[in-house]
């Protein structure tokens, strides 16, 4: 499942429509609509304290988290 790995990049692994149908929010989608949505997600991996997101900097996507937490600064 996984698709690339940069030097200094988290694992990027792809999405799977079961792994959408884990999360109640998308769990009433059509399987097509599922699919769709697997197809443009990318599972990624961080290291604790890894920086995510810059405030005021424009957001590379939308984030879940499977498991763990974040803290906004």
């Amino acid at each position: 499942r996984r698709l690339a790995q940069r030097p200094g990049d988290a694992m990027v692994q792809a999405v799977t429509i079961e792994d959408v149908r884990r999360i109640p929010y998308f769990q009433r989608l059509t399987d097509e609509q599922a699919s769709i949505l697997a197809a443009r997600c990318m599972a990624k991996e961080y290291e604790a304290r890894e920086l995510l997101l810059v405030t005021g900097e424009e957001s590379p996507g939308f984030f879940l988290m499977r498991s763990g937490k974040a803290r906004i600064l």
